[in-house]
This record gives C-alpha cells, sequence and structure tokens, in this order.
C-alpha cells in the first residue's frame, strides 16, 4: 500500500513536471515568433547605426534616436508607455543620472487612463478592489441591474488574454482577511514612498505648484456599521483620521442630510493627472537637454536580441531603438508585450468613468475632495470630476460612455445627494481602462530570464496615488541597490 502511495505521487508529480515542461516550451516558442534574433553581423550593423539585412530579407532599420551621442553617453532607458507611470518613471531615472526614451502608440502622451480620470490622490488608501467581499459582489452583480451597482463583472472577462490566470491568482491572492491586511500593508508602503518622493519634489521643483489644492478629504458613508469598520480598520493600520461633524449649512449640509455618516482622512486630495504629466514632460525637456527623448505615435512590436539571446532594443514601427535597460509600462496592454518575451501577466481591464460638471460655486466643493459608496469626487479646473463604478471586462467597447450605465449610476446618485437636476447632456463623460492585478497590488518587477527588462503596471484606480513611489522603486530595483519581492511578478502563478 505504501509503495503504491508512492508511485501515485511520483506520477502525479512527473505528469506535472512534464506538463510545466511543456507549458514553458511553449512560452519560449512565443518568444521566438514575436522577436528578432540578429547575427553578430547585423548586431554590429545596429550598433554603428547602419541598415541590416534580417531574416527574409526584410531590412532592419535602426531609430533616429541611435544615432544621438548625448543620449549614448550615458546608461539608456526604453520606457514603453507614456501615462502617468511611465512619466514619472522617466522624471526618476533621468534626475538619477541615465538617458530616457519615452515612446508611445498614441499621437500624444497620457492619452488613456492619465487623460481624464477622477484625479484622487490617497497615498494611505486601505481598500483593494480585490477582496473576498468583492469577489463574491462581482458574481452578484451579473444578474442584477447595472444601475443598482458601483461594481459589476462582465461575462466578456472571458475574452480576455490570460483572464484564466488572473481568476486562479484573484482566488488565491485574497481568500482570506488575514492575506488581504498584508495586501493593505503593500499598498501602505507604496503610498508612504509616493509621499516622501512628493516632498522632494514639492521641495526641488515647481511641478507640484498649485496641484493639490482641496484641504481635506472625507467619506461619506450609509450606516453606522460601514462607518465603524472603516474606522476599525483605520485603527489597525495606525492611519490618522477624525468623525467629522455634520454640516451646518450648503451643499455640505444636503449631503450630510443624506448619508449621515462622515470620517475625515488626514492625508488626501486631487491632482490633474493630465496636467500633471504635461508638466512633468515640459520639466525634463527643459533640465535634462539631449538625454531625455519622447517618441510617440511609435508601436513597439517585439525586441531584437543579440546572437547570445540578450535583449538589445525594441523593434517599433519607426525602427529598432537600443537601449541598455526596457521598462514596460503599458498598464493592462503591457501583458501583449510581455507576452512576446514568454511571460503571463494576470493583468486586466476594469472600465471606469469620468464625468466632468460644473456646479454651483460653492466652498464645498472647492475644499473638499470626497467619496460616497457610489462615487468619488474632486473640483478639477472649475469643475466637478465625477469618478464612478468599475466593471471588470475586457478590453473592447464600441458604446458611447454617456450611455453606459457606469456614467448614469454615477450622476444619478449625486442629483439625488445634492438635489440636482443635471442631465447627462450637460456633462463631459469619458471611460477608460484601468489596469488590475489579481491582488490589487501593482506589478514593479525585472521581468525572469532577461535582467534588464522590468514592469512597471496594474496600478488600477491608483496611478496618481503610485506614480512616484512605483518610479522610486523601480530604479532601486533596475540600480541593484534594492529587491522587492511584494511587488515582483513572481509572487504570480502560472507566469
Amino acid at each position: 500500500m505504501v509503495n503504491q502511495l508512492l508511485i501515485y505521487r511520483a506520477f502525479i508529480a512527473g505528469s506535472l513536471g512534464v506538463g510545466y515542461f511543456i507549458y514553458r516550451k511553449m512560452l519560449s516558442a512565443t518568444m521566438v515568433n514575436h522577436n528578432l534574433l540578429l547575427n553578430q553581423t547585423q548586431t554590429n550593423d545596429l550598433y554603428n547605426r547602419n541598415y541590416a539585412q534580417g531574416a527574409n530579407n526584410a531590412i532592419i532599420a535602426g531609430h533616429n534616436v541611435n544615432r544621438q551621442e548625448v543620449i549614448n553617453e550615458r546608461k539608456k532607458v526604453l520606457i514603453i508607455g507614456a501615462g502617468i507611470i511611465g512619466i514619472a518613471q522617466s522624471l526618476k531615472l533621468l534626475s538619477e543620472g541615465y538617458s530616457v526614451i519615452l515612446v508611445d502608440k498614441d499621437q500624444d502622451i497620457a492619452q488613456q487612463a492619465s487623460y481624464y480620470n477622477g484625479c484622487v490622490y490617497v497615498p494611505e488608501s486601505v481598500k483593494t478592489m480585490i477582496n473576498p467581499a468583492n469577489m463574491w459582489t462581482l458574481i452578484k452583480n451579473i444578474f442584477k441591474n447595472p444601475e443598482d451597482t458601483t461594481l459589476r463583472f462582465n461575462m466578456n472577462a472571458f475574452f480576455e488574454k490570460y483572464f484564466m490566470i488572473w481568476s486562479l491568482n484573484a482566488l488565491l491572492k485574497t481568500t482570506s482577511n488575514s492575506k488581504v491586511h498584508s495586501l493593505v500593508e503593500h499598498q501602505l508602503q507604496m503610498g508612504r514612498i509616493n509621499m516622501i518622493e512628493m516632498e522632494k519634489l514639492q521641495k526641488n521643483t515647481n511641478i507640484l505648484e498649485g496641484q493639490l489644492t482641496c484641504k481635506e478629504l472625507l467619506g461619506f458613508y450609509d450606516s453606522e456599521i460601514s462607518k465603524s469598520s472603516m474606522m476599525q480598520t483605520l485603527d489597525k493600520f495606525n492611519i490618522k483620521h477624525s468623525e467629522k461633524q455634520k454640516f451646518k449649512s450648503g451643499y455640505g449640509q444636503l449631503v450630510s442630510e443624506k448619508l449621515q455618516h462622515c470620517i475625515k482622512f488626514d492625508v488626501g486630495s486631487n491632482i490633474d493627472t493630465r496636467q500633471l504629466s504635461e508638466r512633468i514632460i515640459d520639466y525634463c525637456i527643459d533640465n535634462f537637454s539631449g538625454r531625455f527623448y519622447i517618441s510617440t505615435n511609435t508601436n513597439v512590436k517585439g525586441f531584437a536580441l543579440d546572437p547570445k539571446g540578450q535583449i538589445i532594443g525594441a523593434m517599433t514601427s519607426q525602427g529598432i531603438i537600443l537601449a541598455d535597460y526596457f521598462v514596460i509600462a503599458g498598464a493592462h496592454k503591457t501583458k501583449y508585450l510581455t507576452d512576446k518575451l514568454g511571460i503571463r501577466v494576470p493583468i486586466m481591464p476594469v472600465k471606469g468613468w469620468a464625468l466632468g460638471i460644473r456646479v454651483p460655486n460653492d466652498t464645498f466643493f472647492k475644499e473638499y475632495t470626497f467619496f460616497t459608496p457610489q462615487y468619488f469626487s474632486t473640483y478639477i479646473n472649475n469643475e466637478i470630476r465625477l469618478s464612478c463604478g468599475a466593471e471588470i471586462g475586457s478590453d473592447f467597447s464600441k458604446e458611447i460612455p454617456s450611455e453606459e450605465w457606469g456614467a448614469k449610476m454615477g450622476l444619478k446618485y449625486f442629483n439625488q445627494h445634492f438635489g440636482f437636476n443635471i442631465n447627462m447632456d450637460d456633462c463631459y463623460v469619458r471611460h477608460c481602462y484601468r489596469p488590475i492585478t489579481p491582488d490589487d497590488i501593482p506589478i514593479i518587477s525585472q521581468v525572469p530570464v532577461f535582467n534588464n527588462v522590468f514592469i512597471s503596471a496594474g496600478h488600477g484606480s491608483k496611478g496618481m496615488t503610485y506614480c512616484f513611489g512605483s518610479a522610486e522603486i523601480l530604479f532601486q530595483i533596475l540600480s541593484g541597490i534594492k529587491e522587492y519581492p511584494e511587488y515582483n511578478i513572481n509572487r504570480f502563478y502560472l507566469v
């Protein structure tokens, strides 16, 4: 009997081992099919900034940036993705002495989630989107009227790349409150690193001047139980807060009558992510002359490898760009590029909606960033920016944002709370896809096998909250200063 048990175990272990070997072989085959393996002559030609003859008689063209001597004088980092994450990373690496080449497939910078979002800066967030309660809510809400929910799961998610790997990891990573508490600690760690980096920027640059304009962050709750639960969580993690007394007049009084329980958070405000992105780019151009290069409308198709199989360049629609290091910061689309390296990155697109609303001039809206169970509200550029709804699904949408459930739900509750009768026609509405990992913690990591390729993606709806902290962490990883296993891609299964 004992011998039979040992045989069964050996058989199962062997089967799993063979299965994993075949799986990794499949990944390697994918890598070969999507990249360009150069011979020594072709590699030398690229480094000499000439043209080389490639496979199937295709011409391998070097990008113009390869010829810029000032950039070549220092270690070069190619950052793929010009959202707030890639832009903040550019600033950090330039400040530390690297040369940076920033590329993006769009015509301009920060055109996706960074373009028009909720603009909420919450460095001490203790709420993860992926947790046991929300996982159950996602399933239940499939069968509910969408306009009665704030978080839902779309069946189109099954058609999204690596959804099954994402789901498996989400279930394994968030099955208990102790695991979720561990994830919250990682969020707080990053938020606090972000705060330190922002303090440095405020001291040394004018990038953040006039950006943090709201004086307090308020959380409104629809029950005493919800408020008490949040306060207990905040106490557990030693986050400063206080119970806010009711407003006695104005629009603050109106929302207090509908949602009678309120907490004031000591850290939190609003930042216009798009405007900040443009400021950082202008600062980099002005202060790092010759060491910073931007190439928009540039699609990265794969990588160029030298005869030893090491990555030396990125194959783009504008030619091969040579670099010493590569950072993939393409939000939820990062997985399509890492796929070419044989890496399965479990990131799902979460659709969210942002509404721009003109409201009566009132100090309540100007002074407070606040959230309710249905939406976040910030005051940006003389309008309310309402961020509402979250739908885990697929990166595919032909709908008009103003006609979708997320936008309708947010505006409905906003009108109810303040007695407004604002029509959707009076709002500017946009939807975007936020990248979320199975544990709602970003991936800031070296890519397995290739020691000069890195990932910074999966920041969900907290891109503004984490961007400078992520940049600092990745700089330390890239420079060999420190490792951060809690953000490493290897924490997931089947990658």
